[in-house]
């Protein structure tokens, strides 16, 4: 279980949750404008998993999501809807459990970050 922090097409720091076989569970619900702050809030999660409202909801597909709250402020939302609201409630309960002891993983390069190419070989002929 481990949090990843990486940088989206906007240029953001966003943060997602995976559990031990790499499975997405949670994202943050917005970006951060460096790295510092997005561990700052994975660290607000992690303090305060336990103790966070999580609010459920279901769009007209029947499918659901949760969001955990910590006072009236999103801090965590799901990572894709669930097909019954105990399924939704089951992968809360596991991320409200696991996140409090999950990994900060170093830094993710994301899609608004690039490495540095090779030169290219010029060969004399």
């Amino acid at each position: 279980m481990r949090f990843q922090r990486y940088r989206t097409s906007d240029g953001q720091i966003s943060w997602r949750f995976l559990t031990a076989n790499h499975r997405l569970v949670a994202l943050s619900p917005q970006g951060f404008p460096d790295e510092e702050h997005a561990a700052a809030a994975i660290r607000v999660v992690q303090l305060n998993a336990a103790s966070a409202s999580m609010d459920f909801s279901s769009d007209r597909g029947g499918m659901w999501t949760w969001a955990m709250r910590l006072e009236q402020v999103v801090v965590a939302i799901s990572a894709h809807p669930y097909g019954r609201r105990r399924e939704a409630d089951s992968a809360a309960g596991r991320f409200r459990l696991q996140a409090a002891e999950a990994r900060l993983d170093p830094w993710v390069a994301g899609r608004g970050e690039q490495r540095p190419r090779r030169r290219p070989v010029v060969l004399d002929c």
